[in-house]
């Protein structure tokens, strides 16, 4: 248990990173339990206006304004200090467009000096997700926190066309699960409450996770979009003027999981533009 051990050690500063109002508290609510909110810095990249309650009722703006308290009297309950989270506030959904923020992750992680960095895998679960992934990867070799120091935490995928919720899709990299007590899952479960505008949260993601899982960041290859089959990378590069209009014909197994959304959400757009950021920011 390497990984978890160090993790749980309150010596040990920790920055998590997440593209939403309440990625932090899902997949490292328990670690932070563990922890009782200690040494544990947070950054939300994101304003999360794009979010679930009716739209008709609630401004998009007033939307973020919410998941923001959410998140704030959330991690209140986990320990964590209202001076230790960092709202950046860039548009939801749209991440892709704000490479500067790279440089603004770097003094970050300076003022910081945290020793271990934990951030969304590359998985195509969310965009925003695959994007702080990205941008915090870039940034960190920028500072060179060494390659053992970034973490990831779990989130969900659509490995093998299944839907999948705290498992990582596998890589050849260092993996481990913590097993909260019955006592830090009730308390992680009744925190969770707190983001009453998610309703998607409580209907499927907090009942189907028992446990968080961390691994060493695995050696991705960043010229292809996470978990890309040779026919899906094909399909979309032969077919990329229309993909957005036929990818809901093709087999669930063959997508990202945001792929399987109904708004367009392009990943050939998305991939191109991590390549640019990639190259631009390489050391």
């Amino acid at each position: 248990m390497e990984i978890i051990n160090q993790l749980v050690d309150t010596e040990k500063k920790l920055l998590i990173l997440g593209a939403h109002q309440d990625d932090a508290e899902f997949s490292c609510g328990r670690l932070l339990l563990k922890r009782k909110g200690v040494n544990s810095h947070i950054i939300y990249f994101t304003d999360g206006k794009m979010g679930q309650i009716d739209d008709e009722k609630v401004s998009q703006k007033d939307h973020a304004n919410i998941r923001k308290i959410e998140s704030i009297k959330a991690m209140n309950k986990f320990g964590v200090s209202i001076d230790k989270l960092i709202f950046l506030d860039l548009p939801d959904q749209d991440l892709i467009s704000f490479p500067y923020i790279i440089d603004k992750l770097y003094i970050l992680f300076k003022k910081i000096q945290p020793d271990f960095i934990l951030i969304p895998p590359f998985e195509g679960a969310h965009p925003d997700h695959d994007v702080v992934h990205l941008f915090s990867t870039i940034a960190a070799r920028n500072f060179k926190i060494k390659k053992n120091k970034i973490i990831e935490y779990s989130s969900y995928n659509n490995y093998e066309g299944k839907f999948r919720i705290q498992e990582f899709i596998p890589m050849d990299t260092h993996e481990e699960k913590l097993i909260p007590t019955d006592e830090e899952q009730h308390r992680w479960e009744e925190i969770m409450k707190v983001f009453e505008s998610q309703p998607s949260l409580h209907e499927k993601y907090v009942p189907n996770s028992s446990f968080e899982s961390f691994r060493l960041l695995p050696n991705y290859d960043y010229s292809n979009l996470p978990y890309s089959t040779k026919i899906s990378n094909m399909i979309r590069g032969l077919l990329f003027p229309i993909y957005p209009k036929i990818k809901k014909y093709l087999p669930k197994k063959y997508k990202l999981f945001y792929e399987t959304w109904e708004n367009e959400v392009n990943p050939s757009k998305i991939l191109k533009s991590l390549k640019k950021y990639d190259k631009e920011y390489e050391f």
